[in-house]
């Protein structure tokens, strides 16, 4: 049982790993149009996007710009946080489905 949770979280960990490396190298760098561009905004004021809103996205995505504002003096490294931040919720999203699918699968 010991060894099977050992390759369970390898195997989670690996497909996170594979995933935002991914997302990573495929991110867009500055802001852009329609929802990702007021996403961004709406994360970087912690405003209200849409009704009824994405409010753990939008604090999620808060913590990110926090964190590019304290690295770096550059505005577009904003919409990269907060872009990024979205990469590492889906990398974790994929996380959780492999190791449910591996329980699952059992």
């Amino acid at each position: 049982m010991n060894n099977f949770k050992r390759w369970t979280n390898i195997a989670g960990w690996s497909v996170f790993a594979i995933a935002f490396l991914v997302y990573f190298l495929s991110v867009e760098r500055t802001g852009s149009l329609w929802d990702c561009g007021e996403f961004v905004t709406g994360a970087y004021k912690l405003e209200v996007v849409h009704p009824p809103g994405a409010a753990l996205f939008l604090i999620i995505g808060r913590m990110f710009t926090l964190l590019a504002e304290i690295f770096s003096s550059n505005p577009s490294d904003i919409a990269f946080a907060v872009t990024l931040s979205s990469g590492m919720c889906s990398a974790f999203a994929a996380m959780f489905i492999c190791w449910i699918t591996i329980i699952l699968g059992k």
